[in-house]
């Protein structure tokens, strides 16, 4: 088989491809009652945390593949990362001291862990932490995907949907309301779940956005010059001000004028001088006079996928932040075809930094959810 025009794919390169991002974990399952007893202290000591620093550690934390919709944030998240990341960014010593409970805990329950190089984040364990928009989508009783009712011995075992209540409800809870006993591997199989997959939401429920400076402002752009020639670049100048910025966008729309339509023709993370890095996990650090005094040189460029045979523009959408552009992952949203059926995927087409291609992964629905599956492309796909 050939991985798109003229070029051989082995075994080995096959595999080492489908390792990049691969995560996998042996746990100790007698221990995991301890860990849940830590992870639960460690939730608790949160709650008096700030909740922008929650916020914060949730946007960078390593997160892995989603079978909701791919153009928003992955819910899935590290927990070890999450735990060390809210850790640095709350400077709290109880915070910290849970957290040190928290990772004796988390040794003891993992036999032995490996990731790929593009998961440098991972650790073992992965914890759904949904944006409020997905919370909408799987807290209520009607949600297609309700997530108490996919997960109620984790619910009833954890303080996690709790937790997610008091960060975007601002409901306090009860340290004490677990069952421990649903992990006993003589009583837990035949428990009654039932009261544990009520929906996290009600319709009197208001979600807020945690960590949200709603002061934040931006002063209009101003550019150096009104043109530019293919092969120059020019200076955008701004203000930003407020708390909490994370990643900085720079978006790029062509005016169609026939079709009174604006066109996004690129998207890329504007990246800070100093970035920070935990467990591997690469953020921008801003600083005041960063966004007091905002530059950024800008080159027009647009790209293009070909087959070799067929070219075609297209959007490379930034996916993992890194240092710089060469640092940085880039995915292409579109429509898989598979030459020998004529089936059409939803997929994301996955390159690095320097846009050689790395993997692509398909849905089994065209609205981009389900589970994600690797395609290896075929010649004429």
């Amino acid at each position: 088989d050939e991985l798109g025009e003229d070029v051989a794919t082995t075994a080995r390169t096959l595999g080492q491809t489908m390792r990049a991002d691969t995560t996998l974990t042996a746990v100790n399952l007698s221990k995991f009652s301890d860990l849940m007893t830590a992870f639960n202290d460690f939730l608790f000591a949160l709650t008096v945390t700030d909740p922008a620093a929650i916020a914060k550690a949730r946007t960078y934390a390593q997160s892995f593949e989603t079978v909701f919709d791919p153009e928003e944030p992955s819910p899935y998240i590290d927990l070890g990362n999450f735990a060390n990341l809210v850790t640095n960014f709350a400077d709290d010593p109880d915070v910290a001291d849970a957290l040190a409970t928290l990772q004796k805990a988390y040794r003891a329950t993992i036999l032995a862990e490996t990731h790929g190089p593009e998961r440098s984040g991972a650790s073992g364990l992965s914890l759904f932490f949904p944006t409020p928009d997905l919370l909408t989508a799987v807290g209520y009783a009607d949600s297609e995907l309700a997530y108490t009712a996919y997960a109620p011995r984790f619910v009833g075992v954890s303080l996690w949907d709790e937790f997610l209540r008091f960060h975007y409800l601002n409901q306090d809870f009860d340290p004490e309301a677990v069952d421990l006993s649903l992990l006993d591997p003589r009583t837990g199989p035949k428990a009654n779940l039932t009261d544990y997959a009520i929906p996290l939401l009600t319709d009197e429920d208001e979600i807020t956005a945690p960590g949200i400076d709603t002061e934040l402002t931006m002063t209009p752009l101003e550019i150096s010059e009104d043109e530019i020639a293919a092969d120059d670049t020019l200076l955008l100048a701004t203000q930003i001000a407020g708390e909490n910025v994370g990643y900085i966008y720079i978006e790029v729309n062509r005016y169609d004028e026939e079709n009174d339509i604006y066109l996004l023709e690129d998207l890329d993370y504007v990246a800070s001088d100093v970035s920070a890095e935990i467990d591997g996990v690469i953020y921008p650090q801003w600083t005041a006079d960063d966004l007091a005094d905002f530059l950024y040189e800008w080159e027009p460029t647009v790209y293009t996928l070909q087959s070799g045979d067929d070219e075609t523009v297209a959007l490379f959408m930034p996916e993992v932040y890194g240092k710089g552009q060469r640092d940085t992952d880039y995915v292409v949203h579109g429509i898989y075809t598979l030459a020998n059926s004529g089936a059409e995927r939803y997929a994301l087409m996955h390159f690095d930094g320097d846009l050689n291609f790395k993997s692509i992964f398909g849905f089994q629905d065209l609205d981009g959810t389900g589970a994600p599956h690797q395609i290896t492309p075929r010649q004429g796909d």
